[in-house]
């Protein structure tokens, strides 16, 4: 026998019976990421716990206001129930705008926002003429306002109006959030799309974004087609467990934590604060024109009587909507007022400085950083008030005269 064979021989017999220290070694990497995970989730959501209450335009309280009857104030919660459905007026009215119609900083469970006050307004000066319905969204789009009055107009009976409270923040970005996506999918909604793009060539961008829209709900549903196949089953029920877990529960939350916390940091970082300029996207601004074009085609096919104002923007300086950035605003809205027949009215300077205020150090603000920052969106409950006085004034006739309701 060579050396080799005898050397090899000679060597312990390694045992086939797995040693325990060994197993628990292979077992590390499985339990400590799930260990990780649950942890992870659990420090995550209670991170965002502050973001995952109702947003302050979606305030339900309408408590006893001094100012209000029972009946009004029962009014005035019916405004901002989801939904269009009549509640017996002779009109329809949908007063939307982004979370500066809706939101009262520091409000009182009895305070009520513009399109609230609105109609207790009307009420008061014809009882039963005009049911006002609050379509108004915190951050709201030209797009999804297009698209929240075509909804409108599907979903209720002539005659109808609507108020359009335009802000610099509405036309200077673009998005569509889900619920609105959802609602333009319908299948009465996917006809009407078709043709407003077929019969509105010159409009290529307005277009392009009813493309987009319709090309989405497509695809959604070959994704429903899919959907029964053994693969997409399988792929189901292997993603069903983790949805458990906190972390993947509660993802739409988490990922908000994420987009704040970026964003707070990017502001730091650059020193971006409330105050500092807010010029005009170029490559949004353009769609939005198109887009409120288009809602106001659209109205005026419809034989939808339509208001727009531009909203109150705080005087204070320094401020983020420089004079020749509100100018051209106010002059494209109210060319493409005059082009489609339509009232335009200018508040831009309605509210005065004592009726803003500065964002709360809460929670919420706190951990997006803007505690203790100018607010320059919103306004206290007084102003709400203010507004729709201001409107009452100068189109409570038009609007009840629609209904059939004499004004004199």
């Amino acid at each position: 026998m060579s050396d080799r064979a005898i050397e090899i021989s000679d060597e312990p017999m390694m045992s086939t019976r797995a040693h325990p220290v060994i197993f628990l070694r292979r077992l590390y990497v499985p339990v400590a990421t799930v260990v990780l995970v649950l942890l992870l989730g659990w420090w995550l959501v209670r991170t965002a716990e502050p973001l995952a209450g109702p947003p302050p335009e979606q305030r339900k309280e309408t408590g006893a206001n001094p100012e209000l009857t029972p009946e009004e104030a029962k009014l005035a919660r019916a405004v901002i129930e989801p939904g269009f459905a009549s509640r017996g007026g002779r009109e329809q009215l949908l007063f939307i705008g982004n979370s500066q119609t809706m939101a009262i900083p520091f409000g009182q469970p009895w305070d009520i926002s513009t399109p609230q006050w609105f109609q207790v307004l009307l009420s008061r000066r014809a009882p039963g003429a005009v049911d006002v319905h609050c379509g108004s969204l915190g951050g709201l789009t030209m797009e999804e306002t297009f698209f929240r009055v075509m909804d409108f107009e599907q979903s209720v009976s002539s005659p109808a109006a609507v108020i359009i409270a335009i802000h610099p923040e509405l036309i200077n970005r673009i998005g569509l959030r889900e619920e609105v996506r959802q609602q333009a999918q319908e299948p009465a909604s996917r006809t009407e799309l078709r043709r407003l793009a077929a019969s509105n060539p010159d409009l290529t961008l307005a277009t392009r974004m009813i493309e987009s829209v319709l090309k989405s709900d497509q695809a959604g549903q070959a994704g429903k087609e899919t959907e029964a196949t053994w693969p997409k089953r399988l792929e189901n029920a292997v993603q069903s467990g983790p949805r458990t877990l906190l972390l993947f529960a509660q993802r739409e939350l988490v990922l908000q934590l994420v987009n704040e916390t970026f964003r707070k940091y990017r502001h730091r970082v650059f020193h971006i604060y409330s105050t500092s300029p807010r010029p005009l996207d170029e490559s949004t601004y353009p769609e939005n024109l198109e887009a409120l074009e288009l809602t106001l085609r659209y109205a005026q096919q419809k034989d939808i009587h339509t208001i727009l104002y531009l909203g109150p923007l705080r005087p204070i300086q320094p401020n983020p909507d420089s004079p020749q950035v509100r100018a051209r605003i106010r002059r494209d809205v109210m060319e493409l007022a005059r082009r489609y027949k339509v009232q335009c009215l200018d508040y831009t300077n309605l509210v005065p400085e004592r009726y803003w205020t500065d964002y709360a150090s809460d929670a919420t603000h706190r951990l997006t950083g803007d505690a203790g920052q100018h607010d320059f969106a919103h306004i206290r409950a007084e102003a709400h008030k203010m507004v729709a006085e201001k409107l009452l004034e100068d189109v409570g006739d038009s609007i009840l005269s629609q209904s059939g309701t004499s004004t004199h």
